[in-house]
């Protein structure tokens, strides 16, 4: 029995030693995805390769400068403990209008992005959990609607900004009535749509373009800034903490 529990704590050990961040040391190309052995690294003095499927309980971060791929198919999920984007993530769904991509843990200060080459108008979800770390964007190609829904809690992002940006047939829609994010929704083109007043987290808006949407009432104190744009009321009723008006915009 001694014998046995010295064999587990000395794999305890080692479990303990191997688990590491990995740094994204090239870009997925065109048929690449992020369990692409060869764009993954060890950033420690290891060396070698590594990829999220095969060391699950490690945390992966993505530079600024590099872009990492989703996998393909209808429903995939990041196999990492964690993911930080200070780069490019995108959203590949291949030969499927509506896919959903889970990442438990993502961490974002950089640019989600949806990748969609086969449909002019597509749905991609992203689910798991997502913490505003720095300011953010979410885009897609400017020549079609590749729309992009947030299941995910989002949450973080005290003084930061998440920009969405694209054409005017192109919506982002935030869904998680659990949201807590606490920075500034910012719709510069394209829709920026929450389908709750809850999920606006605490998060103030700034429209300088596109239309903004809440499909409820909205009484959660939190500030209106618009400089452009559409907003849309519907037949909902808002109260805001302040309105700023700088410009001319639309609303119905």
């Amino acid at each position: 029995m001694k014998i046995f529990q010295y064999t587990l704590a000395a794999f305890g050990s080692i479990a303990t030693l191997q688990a590491a961040t990995i740094t994204q040391i090239d870009s997925n190309a065109a048929g690449e995805d992020w369990e692409t052995n060869s764009s993954w690294g060890w950033n420690t003095a290891t060396g070698g390769t590594a990829n999220p499927g095969e060391y699950a309980g490690n945390d992966f971060i993505t530079p600024e400068g590099f872009t990492a791929r989703t996998e393909t198919g209808s429903n995939v999920s990041f196999a990492g403990a964690s993911l930080t984007v200070y780069g490019i993530l995108a959203l590949k769904s291949g030969n499927n209008s509506s896919a959903v991509k889970t990442v438990n843990d993502l961490r974002l200060a950089g640019t989600i992005s949806n990748y969609v080459p086969s449909y002019s108008s597509t749905v991609q979800t992203l689910a798991g959990n997502l913490t505003i770390i720095g300011d953010s964007l979410l885009t897609g190609p400017t020549d079609d609607g590749r729309n992009i829904t947030v299941t995910s809690q989002v949450s973080g992002g005290m003084g930061f900004t998440v920009n969405h940006s694209g054409n005017t047939g192109t919506k982002y829609t935030y869904s998680n009535a659990t949201n807590t994010f606490a920075g500034t929704w910012l719709v510069s083109s394209a829709n920026l749509i929450f389908e709750s007043s809850e999920s606006t987290g605490n998060g103030d808006v700034i429209v300088d373009g596109g239309v903004f949407q809440i499909l409820d009432d909205w009484d959660a104190g939190q500030s209106l800034t618009v400089n452009g744009g559409t907003i849309d009321f519907g037949s909902n009723q808002w109260v805001v903490s302040s309105l700023s008006i700088g410009a001319i915009f639309s609303f119905f």
